[in-house]
């Protein structure tokens, strides 16, 4: 499956005819939607999560609940499969993603190790562990 990484950090300008373009030519086909420390409170990424398809999965990963203006219903209701939250500290939360979805996964990030904060190298060397 292809993967469509968008990044934008904290203070960095959006360009808004990206978001755009990002919004009508590449969401509608997406299956999983993952959000990340984020109010999702401020336009125009606000409205990414409306942008996809009703059966796409949500999920955010978030120290809290957020995303109510954006249209997530979070906390999620007890079974409910489209929205998701995945509390806690993100770099956790993804190794944690990654170590779920198979050995090949983790093992990717591991090779970025080199690229990531030194907090959150060590965290993904702390979830690789065991497997070694």
């Amino acid at each position: 499956p292809d993967c469509v990484p968008a990044v934008v950090l904290f203070g960095e300008p959006i360009d808004n005819a990206v978001v755009g373009t990002f919004a009508a030519e590449d969401l509608p086909a997406a299956r999983l939607l993952l959000v990340a420390g984020t109010s999702l409170a401020v336009p125009p990424v606000s409205h990414l999560p409306a942008a996809v398809a009703p059966d796409c999965v949500r999920a955010l990963l978030n120290s809290e609940p957020a995303g109510r203006c954006a249209g997530l219903v979070l906390p999620p209701a007890p079974g409910a499969r489209r929205d998701v939250w995945l509390g806690g500290k993100i770099d956790e939360t993804v190794a944690r993603l990654c170590g779920a979805a198979g050995a090949d996964w983790l093992e990717e990030l591991a090779a970025r190790r080199g690229q990531m904060a030194p907090a959150s190298a060590a965290v993904v060397s702390e979830v690789l562990e065991p497997r070694h």
